[in-house]
This record gives C-alpha cells, structure tokens and sequence, in this order.
C-alpha cells in the first residue's frame, strides 16, 4: 500500500526500503519497523517521532511446508535471519 500526499511526507507501508534511504536524505517522514531503522536510531542518523502512538510488538514466524529435505538457500536465509531477528526484536 503506498498513498501519495503533498508536502514533505513519505509513506512507505511494502516499501521499507525506500523509505528509509529517503527519510536518511531528510526527505520526511516514513513509517518501518524498528529492525529496519534500530541501527540508524541507535546511532543518531535517524529519530523516531510519535512514540507514544507506537503499537505492541507481535511475535515473527517463519512459516514454510514440511518436508524431508529443505532447500538449501531457505535453510541458509533461516540460518541467516532468525538469530538477527531474535537479537532485535528481544
């Protein structure tokens, strides 16, 4: 979903990423989750506003089909992402 409005104002819901390289530009606002922006938060490159509005976290799942054997780039993308996300979203 993205919608268009006047103004300095960038809403980037399914475009996380190009939010985020725009709001680092100083292009405006965009709406991420904290594991896209902790570390540039964490570092003062980018501020969060609105906080006291800011919903309850909600547990992540990797979801896939059961099999015998699991391809190797989803067992790698697991390996990969699921302590990161662990780390971050504690």
């Amino acid at each position: 979903m993205h919608s268009s409005t006047s103004g300095r104002w960038c809403n980037s819901i399914g475009r996380l990423t190009q939010g985020c390289v725009a709001v680092r530009a100083g292009i405006g606002l965009t709406w991420a989750f904290s594991f896209h922006v902790g570390p540039a938060v964490e570092a003062g490159t980018l501020t969060t506003v609105l906080d006291e509005f800011q919903l309850p976290t909600r547990p992540v799942s990797f979801v896939y089909t059961a099999g015998r054997f699991m391809p190797i780039m989803r067992r790698a993308f697991l390996d990969f992402a699921a302590p990161i996300l662990k780390a971050r979203l504690a």
